[in-house]
């Protein structure tokens, strides 16, 4: 006869549960995400003034480390800092209006099967299903929480949406990547004999277009005279 009631409030609890771990996780993801766009925001001011190389490779170490952060802190409150139901239990019961703990002592007493054959075992159960309307069905998100996860939200819109900032990094997150190809350009007019004090022009095409920026250094045969020039996509 009591097999039902713990049944229930078993449930509830677990319920509880899941949403109160759904919610610490949501704030480690809030946090993790808002210092990862506010620090995008600042990359992507710093690329559209100086189009670095090195910044995209900043970003994709800052992003990666930011999913394994989030990752590796759900795992750790999922599954290393879960509570147990009656652990849970008084949480809802501290954030009730019920001024009694008779939901926690239920889950306790469910724990030895024999008990549940007891009278007032029976009572408590029963209690407790009384109380149960006056608990709350999920544990109440911060405000803080919400307030960074709409931060976060907002600098990430405008990362990805703000057309003033030319180039977007977003644009060139594979550029890291690039390291590991083959460049292909072609000098012009090529290997040619000039007289001496004659002025030449060089051209110096690039076949893949998809770098934002590149470093040309010139230098004499001899090694001497070296210079480098920063070379925008423009």
């Amino acid at each position: 006869m009591a097999q039902p009631e713990i049944s229930i409030l078993t449930k509830f609890v677990s319920r509880y549960r899941v949403k109160l771990l759904l919610g610490r996780i949501a704030r480690t993801a809030s946090i993790a995400l808002l210092v990862l766009f506010g620090l995008l925001a600042l990359l992507q001011a710093g690329f559209a003034l100086f189009p670095w190389t090195a910044l995209p490779l900043v970003f994709d170490i800052a992003f990666c480390g930011s999913v394994l952060f989030v990752i590796g802190s759900a795992v750790f409150i999922a599954v290393i800092r879960s509570p147990d139901l009656p652990g849970v239990a008084q949480m809802i019961e501290a954030g009730s209006k019920i001024k009694n703990p008779l939901l926690s002592i239920a889950l306790e007493l469910s724990v030895d099967p024999r008990s549940a054959q007891n009278l007032f075992t029976q009572e408590v159960y029963k209690s407790a299903m009384v109380g149960l309307a006056r608990c709350p069905g999920a544990p109440e998100l911060p405000k803080p929480v919400v307030r960074s996860a709409i931060i976060a939200v907002l600098v990430g819109a405008w990362c990805f949406l703000n057309p003033v900032f030319s180039p977007r990094l977003l644009d060139f997150w594979n550029l890291p990547f690039a390291a590991f190809a083959r460049d292909q350009v072609s000098v012009e007019p090529g290997t040619m004999a000039i007289p001496i004090n004659t002025r030449v022009t060089l051209r110096l095409k690039a076949r893949d277009t998809r770098y934002p920026s590149c470093r040309l250094s010139i230098a004499t045969p001899d090694g001497g005279g070296l210079s480098a020039l920063l070379l925008r996509r423009d």
